[in-house]
């Protein structure tokens, strides 16, 4: 997602406002398309794709920013580690992105 603030409200605002399969359907209509509809689309993806839950480690105001959207925060790598455990079995995959904030939350 794009830097500043304006930014972050793009992107909350998809996410806020559509379903992951809303996203995906409307990132592809160039009318709707910015870098909120991108940086939604980055995190619907997986969850329309491959039916994943996406968690994401994050400071407490972003936390609270994106309450009552599609996307599990939590404060640490750790407290990341047994959501996942809990939601899939410790015998499942799980991928870790480092330094994700870079493709979503600049």
């Amino acid at each position: 997602m794009g830097k500043g603030a304006s930014g972050r409200t793009a992107i909350l605002a998809w996410l806020k406002d559509k379903t992951p399969m809303e996203v995906a359907r409307d990132v592809l209509d160039r009318k709707q398309f910015n870098l909120g509809a991108h940086g939604a689309n980055i995190l619907a993806k997986p969850i329309v794709q491959k039916n994943a839950t996406v968690i994401l480690v994050t400071c407490q105001a972003v936390a609270a920013q994106l309450r009552g959207t599609y996307i599990v925060t939590v404060p640490s790598l750790r407290e990341a580690w047994k959501t996942a455990n809990l939601l899939v079995g410790s015998s499942s995959s799980v991928l870790f992105i480092e330094k994700a904030r870079r493709l979503i939350l600049c």
